[in-house]
């Protein structure tokens, strides 16, 4: 396979399953997820933030009128979004090094190339730099950092960067992603006088920043690791597919017949539970559970191609040879509080519910009201979940 330079995407992508790999970088079957321009719009309001002395809110506001966007639910994000990163980001707070730096690294001699040389803006330039990288066939390194800055009062160096997506690294992730071991690596190689790197990931979305730090030891074995699957992917001809959590946001799922046997009801498995192991057993659950999502992603997306259908058609029913489609309005009743306690003021205990997620969002992060909440609160046991805790 072509693996020209290295990057956490596309480790990633590779070992997740070798065949989206193929079809993402050597066919160039990519889409347009508007996420990814959105993240990318935001990128840029957090590098305007820290260079110029303008309000945020009105960065926002120029970036967005670039931008390629309509969604008003990705514009109203925008503005929550923006509120967050202030809660996590103080300005005078620490000496900032640089926005969006460029890298290419060759990690197996050390060597640093000069990117500095390169205008990026430049689409011309951009490719011949890169071309020579290719040229070189090897395990080098190229990427941005979205932020580097030093904490001068612990004399640490932070590389930080943006995330808008909706779930957040747990720590032991943190502790053990590709891309953070990559930044570890790079910034280390980049400014080797810092005896103390740190990589934080702010979740703007979510006002949440998750930090980890890599020993000498887990970055020399990640180096090792990382030289030794550059070459395993560029001598991988096979790209074969393998079904997993992320088959339903694969741009070239539509060409995999893995995918396509599975929400047709061809794929050949066999479930059967007699004479397995409980190592066989934990296999197929782990295969099944993946299954189940890829199944649920597809049963959304035919749900919401009807759904919109029949929203133009003024909900004119759509005539299968099963049936036909239709929508229906749910419907929730929500009695007045006041008038049930009128009428039922013995049982009021008893017909009073609170809403655990709406009371969370009005506590926020106080945690006096926190503690006087949980000190108050009654908890039970509704059912048993079946958990798992890799190794």
């Amino acid at each position: 396979m072509i693996i020209y330079t290295m990057s956490a995407s596309r480790i990633k992508k590779y070992l997740q399953c070798a065949e989206s790999y193929h079809q993402t970088y050597e066919n160039k079957v990519r889409g347009g997820a508007l996420h990814l321009t959105f993240g990318t719009l935001m990128h840029s309001v957090f590098e305007r933030y820290y260079q110029e002395d303008t309000d945020i809110q009105q960065l926002y506001e120029e970036e967005w009128n670039k931008a390629d966007i309509m969604d008003p639910e990705f514009f109203r994000d925008g503005f929550e979004i923006i509120n967050n990163f202030l809660m996590m980001n103080n300005k005078d707070e620490h000496v900032p090094m640089g926005f969006e730096l460029p890298f290419a690294i060759n990690i197996a001699t050390g060597k640093i190339y000069d990117t500095n040389a390169v205008n990026w803006e430049k689409s011309e330039e951009v490719r011949e730099f890169l071309k020579s990288l290719e040229d070189e066939d090897a395990p080098i390194i190229f990427g941005f950092i979205d932020r580097l800055e030093y904490d001068a009062e612990r004399d640490i160096l932070r590389v930080v960067d943006y995330k808008t997506s909706r779930m957040a690294m747990t720590q032991s992730e943190a502790d053990s992603d590709i891309q953070m071991s990559m930044y570890d690596l790079v910034s280390h190689l980049l400014f080797p006088d810092f005896k103390t790197v740190t990589q934080e990931l702010q979740y703007v979305r979510l006002g949440v920043p998750v930090r980890t730090s890599r020993t000498d030891a887990e970055r020399e074995t990640f180096k090792k690791w990382l030289i030794s699957v550059f070459y395993k992917i560029r001598e991988d001809n096979t790209h074969v597919a393998t079904l997993n959590k992320f088959c339903g946001w694969c741009d070239a799922k539509h060409l995999c017949e893995s995918y396509n046997n599975l929400i047709n009801g061809e794929a050949e498995e066999d479930f059967t539970l007699n004479g397995l192991s409980n190592d066989e057993l934990d296999e197929q659950l782990e295969k099944i559970n993946i299954h189940l999502k890829i199944l649920d992603g597809r049963k959304k997306e035919i749900e919401t191609h009807f759904k919109t259908t029949l929203k133009k058609s003024d909900n004119s029913p759509i005539h299968t040879k099963n049936g036909e489609r239709f929508l229906t309005p749910n419907l929730r009743t929500h009695y007045s509080i006041d008038t049930v306690m009128e009428l039922f003021p013995e049982h009021y205990h008893n017909l009073l519910s609170v809403n655990k997620g709406e009371v969370d969002k009005l506590v926020g992060k106080d945690t006096d009201l926190k503690n006087m909440l949980e000190a108050s609160a009654s908890k039970q046991i509704q059912s048993h979940t079946l958990r798992k805790k890799k190794k």
